[in-house]
């Protein structure tokens, strides 16, 4: 990313960082990214959010990938950052149902019994659509529910 964009985009970020605290006060509040290799966008976010001297108590993660090692590398990566700044995780916009992302996660707590992670959402319903919000009742969990 060039360094003009990091610099506007970090000048942007202080700039909304000041307003919500204005109106909101440091009580607890998230920030939410996208998944990326090593957790990448997380960490640049989250360096963003030190320089204004502002930690968030959550960080929430997305993912819709299905590669095991990819969805293992996104929680382990959210975990270790989050550990950095005392938050706790959320894993947020997981793929609907998917046994492959159930699995690493189900591993993931039973193998790390002092994560951070707090809550697991699952959304969208279907892949190939814009932002379906809802799911037509009644909502189950999937493959969560044995867990």
């Amino acid at each position: 990313m060039p360094a003009s964009t990091i610099a506007h985009t970090k000048t942007y970020l202080a700039t909304i960082i000041s307003r919500f605290r204005a109106k909101y006060g440091d009580n607890e509040w998230l920030v939410s990214c996208p998944d990326s290799k090593k957790g990448d966008r997380l960490k640049a976010l989250l360096e963003g959010l030190r320089e204004s001297n502002l930690r968030p108590k959550f960080v929430e993660i997305h993912t819709y990938k299905e590669d095991p090692d990819h969805v293992r590398e996104v929680i382990s990566s959210a975990n270790e950052l989050a550990a950095q700044i005392d938050a706790k995780v959320i894993l947020g916009e997981l793929r609907y149902h998917s046994e492959v992302q159930e699995k690493v996660i189900h591993d993931y707590l039973r193998n790390q019994p002092n994560n951070r992670i707090v809550d697991i959402l699952q959304w969208p319903h279907a892949m190939d659509s814009s932002c379906p919000l809802d799911t037509a009742p009644p909502y189950d969990l999937g493959p969560y529910s044995a867990d």
